[in-house]
């Protein structure tokens, strides 16, 4: 879950982080009117936005050890878990609080 204050910062520094889909796709199941059906979704990539200007995370070299699987991600909790470690990257940068 991202932390209030860091979002809240964030909005206000003009800084976005956010998923964005790419063409790739990955099978999985979901539970549709009470069955079991296979779908396709496809898997995202992360895109920070810093004063209107998008970059993709896996461009930024600095971010690379929050991209354990690489650059790509299925639309499940471990995407937002690690667009929420990023906000917190980026709070604590601007802010020194204790990030090395």
């Amino acid at each position: 879950m991202v932390n209030h204050k860091h979002f809240t910062w964030a909005q206000y520094n003009y800084l976005k982080i956010y998923p964005q889909t790419i063409i790739e796709v990955y099978g999985t199941t979901r539970l549709v009117k009470g069955r079991k059906r296979s779908i396709s979704l496809p898997y995202c990539e992360i895109m920070i936005e810093i004063n209107g200007r998008s970059k993709r995370a896996a461009e930024l070299t600095n971010l690379h050890e929050y991209l354990e699987d690489g650059w790509k991600f299925k639309q499940d909790e471990k995407l937002y878990e690690t667009i929420a470690e990023l906000y917190e990257y980026y709070y604590k940068r601007a802010n020194d609080t204790g990030h090395g």
